[in-house]
């Protein structure tokens, strides 16, 4: 048995070099993507159509990951500032894949205090959500 070999395409969109890998010769849609920054550094890797996909600050530091399923986000997603402290975890609807939040979200301040916490579902705000100030304060009445 001899290995297949796979196809790579290259192109540029938006001053980036996107790089995308095929296992198979007749699959147009099962591919792996690499998106690169004009220094080189990469700026997203992920998996088409389902898999995980991450990106990157141009500082090497990650900014976001999360699965995509048919270009849609599902599950839990994760967001960092570029100094790497987390800003956001949020969850996607993952049996209608419309990319609508349901689910705990948290969103914090750059210091990693909680700036807000509550629930989603199908893409509503739902239920108690709670907000701090920067200094973990929890305020009692919530920012419009």
């Amino acid at each position: 048995s001899h290995e297949a070999k796979k196809i790579t395409k290259e192109y540029w969109s938006d001053n980036k070099r996107v790089v995308k890998t095929y296992d198979k010769t007749n699959d147009t849609l099962t591919y792996l993507e690499e998106t690169y920054y004009l220094n080189g550094k990469l700026y997203c890797r992920g998996h088409n159509p389902k898999g995980l996909w991450e990106w990157w600050y141009e500082n090497g530091q990650k900014s976001d990951e999360g699965v995509m399923d048919g270009g849609a986000q599902i599950g839990k997603w994760r967001r960092w500032y570029n100094t790497g402290k987390m800003e956001a975890e949020r969850f996607f609807n993952d049996s209608e894949k419309n990319g609508e939040l349901n689910g705990m979200f948290y969103y914090y301040y750059p210091n990693g205090i909680i700036k807000e916490k509550g629930m989603y579902t199908n893409g509503k705000k739902t239920g108690r959500w709670i907000y701090h100030d920067s200094i973990g304060t929890t305020m009692k009445n919530a920012p419009q």
